[in-house]
C-alpha cells in the first residue's frame, strides 16, 4: 500500500513538473528565446538572422548593422537593404554623421565589395541604383 502511494506521489510530482516546463520549452522552440542563426557569405562575411538581422564582417572590415531585411551576393559584391533598428545603436553617439544619415531614412541600401572590404552607403534607393551602375554590378544580382 505504501509503495502504491509513493508511486502515485512521484507520478503526480512528475506531471506537475512537466506541466510547468512545457510552456517554457514551447517558447524556446518557437524562437521566443531570441536565438540567432547564421548564414555564411563570401570571404568570411556572415548574415546573422534572428533578433538583430545584420551582415557581419571579418575583423578590420565594415559590417551593416540591424535590421537587414534583404540581401544578395555574387563573386564580388554583397548588397543589402536595411531598416535601421534604433535599439541596436543606442550605445553609439548619434552626433556621428554616419549614424545621423542612417537614422534620417526609413530604409538604407548598402554595397560591400567583399574582396576589398570596402563598404558603400548608406544610400537612398536612387543613390543605390547610381552606385550600382558606377560599380558595374550586374543586373542579375537582385535583393531577395
Amino acid at each position: 500500500m505504501r509503495t502504491r502511494l509513493l508511486w502515485q506521489l512521484l507520478l503526480g510530482l512528475a506531471l506537475a513538473g512537466l506541466i510547468f516546463l512545457l510552456p517554457i520549452l514551447a517558447l524556446l522552440m518557437l524562437g521566443a528565446g531570441g536565438m540567432d542563426y547564421y548564414e555564411d557569405l563570401p570571404n568570411r562575411y556572415l548574415f546573422r538572422g534572428g533578433d538583430g538581422d545584420a551582415i557581419l564582417a571579418p575583423l578590420r572590415k565594415e559590417s551593416i548593422g540591424g535590421k537587414v531585411v534583404q540581401y544578395a551576393y555574387d563573386d564580388t559584391y554583397i548588397i543589402a537593404r536595411q531598416k535601421p533598428d534604433y535599439r541596436e545603436y543606442q550605445h553609439i553617439a548619434i552626433e556621428d554623421s554616419l549614424y545621423q544619415r542612417i537614422f534620417s531614412a526609413k530604409e538604407n541600401y548598402w554595397i560591400i565589395n567583399h574582396h576589398t572590404g570596402k563598404r558603400y552607403g548608406p544610400f537612398s534607393e536612387n543613390e543605390y541604383q547610381q552606385q550600382r551602375r558606377a560599380l558595374r554590378i550586374p543586373a542579375s544580382l537582385v535583393l531577395k
